[in-house]
């Protein structure tokens, strides 16, 4: 589908216009691009790029609060952010793998070696998240069945 591309071009190119019209880079040229690159959310409403826009907004406002003196430098702040991005994934991963995207599943499978499809989330189940069925789904789905392995080599006990 072209909306969203169509539409993040509209962004830009008002940006662009905005910038060139007044022969100066202003913070309030962005207003009206903003605006438009809302709208496109709203007609296409794509996760992925939201999550990525959420992530990228945490890591400007950080950098732009260094400069500023609001936040203390850390020496590996991109490292730490992209920690914490990953984290999230394998949470939703272990605790609701049919919420994550199929792409995001290969990413972590061949991050862990495979062992993300591997650990035991019976200990979840007590508390309705019916997380082991949502493996079994996702496994299914993604025809990795672990051949010869009938207990999980991992399993997670919940205290």
């Amino acid at each position: 589908s072209l909306e969203h591309p169509i539409l993040a071009g509209n962004a830009a190119i008002i940006s662009c216009w905005k910038r060139h019209s007044k022969s100066e880079d202003s913070s309030l040229s962005a207003i009206p691009a903003g605006f438009i690159a809302g709208l496109s959310f709203y007609f296409y409403r794509e996760n992925t790029i939201a999550l990525y826009f959420m992530w990228k907004l945490l890591q400007l406002s950080y950098t732009l609060g260094v400069e500023a003196g609001y936040f203390l430098e850390l020496p590996f702040a991109p490292v730490l952010f992209h920690a914490l991005s990953t984290s999230v994934l394998f949470h939703t991963a272990v605790m609701e793998p049919t919420n994550l995207r199929p792409s995001y599943w290969n990413f972590l499978q061949a991050m862990s070696g495979g062992k993300i499809g591997q650990m035991g989330r019976e200990g979840f189940d007590p508390y309705g998240l019916e997380s082991s069925r949502q493996l079994a789904e996702v496994l299914a789905r993604k025809k990795n069945q672990i051949v010869g392995l009938e207990k999980p080599s991992v399993i997670v006990y919940v205290l």
